[in-house]
């Protein structure tokens, strides 16, 4: 099914030959594919707002019926809106990777920074094991 929503929204955009419309397509088909991510993950929303951004962008050249600047202005925008996508997914994978290694060896680090303080007799003080009295009454 959704595979077939993207062919249908790409073939659409190639037939209209529209720069916009293709971004839409991109960024619909890249929202079916990741859509319980979306709603919990911040960079997918930040890719989501930088998408909307842009292409109103792309459709205020067109109102303003400005071929050349557009053109101009598309060139300049697609390496760093690719680059952008780019940076954006490979840091969100990277800190799940990184939150989800933690979450799993948490246990195991807690365990082992307890493990060493047993073997090395370093426990730390307990407040009951002090003497009740406080020392700054016998000066």
């Amino acid at each position: 099914m959704r595979w077939n929503i993207r062919v249908v929204l790409i073939c659409i955009s190639l037939i209209t030959k529209d720069v916009e419309h293709l971004f839409r397509c991109f960024s619909v088909s890249r929202y079916f594919s990741a859509e319980k991510s979306l709603l919990t993950s911040v960079p997918y929303v930040l890719i989501g707002l930088f998408d909307s951004l842009e292409s109103n962008f792309l459709c205020f050249l067109y109102i303003l019926d400005i071929s050349p600047l557009s053109d101009v202005g598309l060139v300049k925008i697609f390496p760093q809106f690719i680059g952008c996508h780019f940076v954006l997914i490979t840091v969100s994978f990277d800190l799940h990777k990184l939150c989800s290694f933690v979450r799993s060896h948490l246990l195991i680090l807690d365990l082992t920074a307890q493990a060493i303080c047993i073997c090395s007799g370093n426990f730390p003080q307990c407040p009951c094991d002090q003497d009740p009295s406080p020392s700054f009454l016998f000066v």
